[in-house]
């Protein structure tokens, strides 16, 4: 399996990482949805997921899951965010599942 992450923030980076790359699922992160959408857009059939920030930099997540929509409607789209207005912004652009945020730091994911 490999998996998009769209994350600009390092500790949720590490988080997924940390968490999935041990049963062998490749993450390929990118910090910059500017750079997540060119690569995609080269890249749209290599993907089984994409785990999309709600906020990930200068564009909203919404932006980002209606341009990576255009490049492939079928690869599911998980919303990230603490902020429920933007996981309703991201599902009414294409998102197909969400999931909330509670670990705040690798202390905490440690416990």
């Amino acid at each position: 399996m490999k998996i998009l992450h769209i994350e600009n923030e390092p500790d949720y980076v590490y988080f997924l990482k940390e968490g999935l790359e041990p049963f062998g699922i490749e993450i390929v992160n990118i910090d910059s949805p500017e750079d997540a959408i060119a690569h995609f857009a080269e890249n749209s059939g290599t993907y089984d997921v994409i785990i999309c920030d709600g906020q990930p930099g200068i564009l909203d997540g919404d932006d980002v899951v209606r341009a990576l929509r255009s490049y492939n409607q079928h690869v599911p789209i998980v919303a990230q965010s603490d902020f429920p207005q933007y996981i309703e912004r991201m599902f009414k652009n294409g998102a197909t599942w969400s999931v909330p945020r509670r670990i705040k730091n690798q202390e905490e994911f440690h416990k």
